[in-house]
């Protein structure tokens, strides 16, 4: 049951976590993560609101992360509401997932798509006063949309 705490409120906690690690990072001078796997994770946005906004600002780039995610029954809570339930992840990002994330923070009601291929599924979104069920999302970066 791993928790993710930063300035001492818990932002993600899963009942569950898997990494895959290529050997070559015991030797490495970088660190390199293929794939995460979570149980039951529950993010909580109002945490990770908080700490991306207490971050001292610098100047330094941030690190280029990529890795496969893979999410199995997850929740995302904000103000102690679920936000979506049953979420159910597998997404490979392709870009910069630290400028992705600053964008999260700018105000819009409905945050954009992360960079990357995979797909996402959820048996409850609530936006707002806007409850969706059975929602599910491919995401197939850059491609042009299929024409039927």
């Amino acid at each position: 049951q791993p928790q993710l705490v930063a300035g001492g409120r818990t932002l993600l906690r899963a009942d569950a976590i898997a990494a895959s690690v290529p050997w070559r990072t015991l030797w490495g001078e970088h660190y390199e993560i293929e794939r995460i796997e979570l149980q039951r994770p529950v993010l909580d946005l109002d945490a990770l609101r908080a700490w991306l906004a207490a971050r001292p600002s610098s100047d330094a780039a941030a690190p280029d992360v990529r890795f496969t995610l893979r999410v199995v029954d997850g929740m995302v809570i904000a103000s102690g509401k679920p936000l979506a339930e049953g979420l159910d992840i597998d997404f490979a990002n392709s870009g910069d997932l630290a400028a992705w994330f600053a964008t999260l923070d700018r105000g819009s009601a409905i945050a954009p798509l992360p960079p990357g291929r995979g797909s996402a599924s959820a048996t409850r979104l609530q936006i707002g006063e806007t409850r969706l069920e059975g929602v599910r999302i491919e995401l197939r970066d850059g491609e042009a949309p299929a024409r039927e």
